[in-house]
Parts: C-alpha cells; sequence; structure tokens
C-alpha cells in the first residue's frame, strides 16, 4: 500500500515540475508580417491573447530557386505580460532567392508571406561627386606646379 502512495507522489511531483520548467505562453501568435530593406529583412510578430511572460522565437528562412527554406538566423523575444507585438530584424550577409519568417509562441507558429530577393538588393552605390572631381583636380595641378616650377628654374637662369 504504501508503495503505490509512493509512486502516486512522485507522479504528482514530476507533473509539477514539467508545468514549473515549461515556459510560459507569450499568446497565439496571429500575423508575421515580413519586408526588406536593404540588406535587412525586418517585420513585426502580433500576438493575442498574452496574459502571462514568455518566449517568442522568431527564424528567418530563405531558399535559392525551388529548393526547401533553410533556417538562415534565429532570435527570441522574451514578452512581458500584456505585450501584443515584437519587431525584428535580420542582417543578409548573403542574398537568397526568397525569404520567409517563422515565429513560434508557445506551442503555435506561423509563418510570414514569401518576399523575393529583388526588393532587398541594396540600391546601385553612386560615387561621390565630390571625390570623382577630386582626383583629376590633384593631378592638374600638381603637373601645374611642376611646370611653374620648371619654368621659372629656366628662367632664372638667364
Amino acid at each position: 500500500m504504501r508503495h503505490r502512495a509512493g509512486r502516486a507522489g512522485f507522479v504528482v511531483a514530476a507533473g509539477v515540475c514539467v508545468v514549473v520548467a515549461t515556459p510560459a505562453s507569450a499568446g497565439v501568435v496571429r500575423g508575421v508580417t515580413i519586408d526588406c530593406v536593404g540588406d535587412a529583412v525586418v517585420g513585426r510578430v502580433r500576438l493575442q491573447g498574452a496574459a502571462s511572460a514568455g518566449v517568442t522565437r522568431i527564424t528567418l528562412l530563405g531558399r535559392t530557386g525551388g529548393g526547401r527554406f533553410t533556417a538562415l538566423a534565429r532570435t527570441s523575444a522574451r514578452m512581458e505580460r500584456g505585450d501584443t507585438e515584437v519587431a525584428y530584424t535580420f542582417a543578409l550577409r548573403r542574398h537568397r532567392g526568397e525569404y520567409r519568417v517563422r515565429a513560434v509562441a508557445g506551442d503555435r507558429a506561423r509563418a510570414s508571406e514569401v518576399v523575393h530577393d529583388s526588393t532587398c538588393q541594396p540600391p546601385a552605390e553612386v560615387p561621390e561627386a565630390g571625390t570623382a572631381a577630386a582626383v583629376p583636380l590633384a593631378m592638374g595641378a600638381a603637373g601645374g606646379a611642376a611646370w611653374y616650377l620648371r619654368r621659372r628654374r629656366a628662367g632664372g637662369r638667364r
């Protein structure tokens, strides 16, 4: 009899430990937005029912061609009680064909729409006009100074 009571107590204690060790849900993911700004993917994760604190995990996925999406980067955000939105930013080190973000809060996950790399490409860099004009001007000034000094030396000997 004591053996059964001990086993039941162990099961109850294990259940309490699992409940305490399980992270609190940060609510249910209701929406994930994604956008490209130069060499970065940015967006927001919208939550509903964030009655308690928890952790929201956000993963950037990318693919080239028609292959499968693979994880490129991960981050997590600690949600406080009552938070309904969290912003994220991922820097793109190497460009892929398409991107998607997957957010997980508690046991619920949701993915964003797919964005194409053409919207993520940084704008073409235009060289500074001042720098481009300074090089020929400096070369002309150096050549003019050399010509002036040579002419002056030649005129001083006569």
